[in-house]
């Protein structure tokens, strides 16, 4: 009954039958060798996908944070750099405040050091001026005492420096080398010594320096010089005796290496050099 109602509304059972068949078949095929195959793969294909998506997202993700770490790199190089800028605009500061310092330090002294030798230049051309001046004072005095003073004046005057001279040496502690055997003894003399001071004044020396013996600078004493220094007995001595009318009056002795001033010309200077305008 049923198989004739679908053949009265024009399907043929018996085809429906066979086909329903053939697609069982045909399903059972499938998914016996066809399906699972493509299954596999779709699945196979699917997880690769999500491995690829979370690979993918991995990626982006890695990708987010090294763009934040670049941006935060670059972010603390810029305030590095800042730091360094603001650093070197304080050191810039300061060197430059420290050269200004040194400038004006090294102008400053310039300037003090350049006040300083004008000033010694000025005082020795002032202190010059005045050795000239002075000087020509002193000539002049000198000229006029010689010119106006009588000899004999300056004779007893003479006297008087002589009388000096003694004390001078009498009260002066000598220093000299305990080995010295020879000496040099110089008087200068505005006018000729009489034979009188000149053994009084040797006599002083003698006690003084322990001098055995004066040899005359004009006599051939060779022989009796070897003698005494070979024998060591003392010092001996070569005195020497100069005339030098600029003294005035007076002398100048020059022994062992110290000089002794009794006479006029050194007075004269004394006076300018102490008591006037010009000392």
């Amino acid at each position: 009954m049923p198989l004739s109602f679908l053949g009265k509304i024009g399907i043929d059972y018996k085809l429906l039958i066979a086909q329903m068949v053939n697609f069982s078949v045909l399903f059972w095929i499938l998914s016996k060798y066809l399906y699972p195959p493509i299954l596999k793969r779709i699945e196979r294909d699917e997880a690769e996908l999500e491995k690829a998506r979370q690979e993918r997202e991995k990626i982006e993700r890695e990708k987010r944070e090294l763009m934040l770490k670049k941006e935060q790199i670059l972010k603390e190089a810029q305030e590095r750099a800042r730091f360094i800028i603001q650093e070197a605009e304080l050191a810039r500061e300061k060197m430059k405040k420290d050269f200004e310092k040194e400038r004006l330090a090294i102008e400053e002294n310039f300037q003090s050091q350049f006040e300083k030798e004008k000033r010694g230049i000025r005082e020795e051309f002032e202190k010059e001026i005045k050795k000239e001046i002075i000087a020509e004072k002193e000539n002049k005095i000198r000229a006029f005492i010689q010119e106006s003073f009588p000899k004999e004046s300056l004779l007893v005057l003479q006297g008087d420096f002589f009388e000096k001279l003694k004390k001078a040496v009498k009260n002066f502690k000598f220093e000299i080398e305990p080995e010295t055997q020879r000496l040099e003894i110089f008087l200068y003399f505005a006018f000729p010594v009489k034979e009188k001071e000149k053994k009084e004044l040797e006599e002083i020396l003698a006690k003084k320096l322990k001098i055995i013996y004066y040899f005359d600078p004009d006599r051939e004493e060779k022989e009796k010089l070897k003698k005494i220094l070979e024998r060591k007995l003392g010092i001996v001595a070569f005195f020497r005796e100069k005339e030098k009318k600029d003294l005035i009056s007076g002398f100048t002795l020059e022994v062992a290496g110290f000089l002794f001033e009794a006479n006029l010309a050194t007075e004269i200077k004394k006076i300018f050099y102490e008591n006037s305008a010009f000392g």
